[in-house]
């Protein structure tokens, strides 16, 4: 309930991002606080509603402005990406079907001169890119984990519907777009790591000294490593099982 209360507080705020954090927070225990699961639904329905009207508009125009060489602002970028983030979510809780026809326009959408064949490559390329270059702020990079991980504990713990509605019957298929994510951005990180261990350490660092090898870039990234372990070790029979 407390998790479920600072949902509401968050979408008064019109921080959807944060909200949906605390919604997952609220479902992904032991005893889920039911109406959070009815709320989390109708916050993702309006918020697919939002971007199919006006969302792939901005994503047009900006890329319009970088095409013509007007760099988007880090702000900017960054909202961009939680929205992007928030309608992949509520396309999840979708059936699968529905999921491809709702946004049409995304497979026609090019990011930097490549081709996203769905919006979750388009958030996971944009995701290495804000980490990348040092723009997403700590926390939100934890949270796009978390995210990830509330989404696919809360499909797999989701009931079959009765009385014959498959509107939202669990979709393999669908499940299995959510593993890939979450190993994306795992993917995401440890990418990340390795290209900053490349960088030679200060001259002044002492042999062997593995902290001077930590760049400022790969800090900001070692909170949310340290989920993506736990989450691999905790997982790994899952996983090596096909995603069942």
């Amino acid at each position: 309930n407390p998790s479920h209360q600072l949902a509401i507080l968050s979408s008064y705020q019109k921080d959807t991002f944060s909200s949906l954090v605390h919604y997952y927070r609220a479902l992904c225990v032991r005893q889920p606080y039911d109406t959070a699961s009815e709320n989390l639904g109708t916050v993702l329905s309006k918020t697919l509603e939002t971007y199919r009207a006006k969302g792939l508009q901005k994503e047009r125009d900006m890329l319009a402005d970088t095409a013509n060489g007007i760099a988007p602002t880090p702000r900017v970028r960054v909202e961009a990406f939680k929205e992007k983030v928030v309608v992949l979510h509520a396309l999840w809780c979708m059936n699968i079907d529905e999921c491809v026809s709702s946004i049409p326009a995304v497979s026609s959408i090019h990011l930097t001169g490549f081709r996203a064949k769905t919006l979750g490559e388009m958030v996971v390329k944009d995701f290495a890119d804000l980490v990348g270059d040092r723009i997403l702020p700590i926390d939100m990079i934890s949270k796009v984990i978390i995210l990830a991980q509330g989404a696919l504990w809360k499909y797999r713990m989701a009931r079959r519907p009765s009385h014959g509605d498959r509107r939202h019957t669990r979709s393999h298929a669908t499940e299995s777009h959510i593993v890939s994510h979450l190993i994306a951005t795992h993917r995401v990180l440890l990418k990340n790591g390795s290209v900053e261990l490349a960088e030679s350490p200060p001259e002044d660092a002492a042999e062997h000294d593995l902290a001077q090898r930590i760049t400022a870039t790969f800090r900001r990234t070692l909170p949310a490593l340290r989920m993506a372990g736990k989450w691999l070790r905790a997982n790994t029979r899952y996983i090596s099982q096909g995603r069942r």
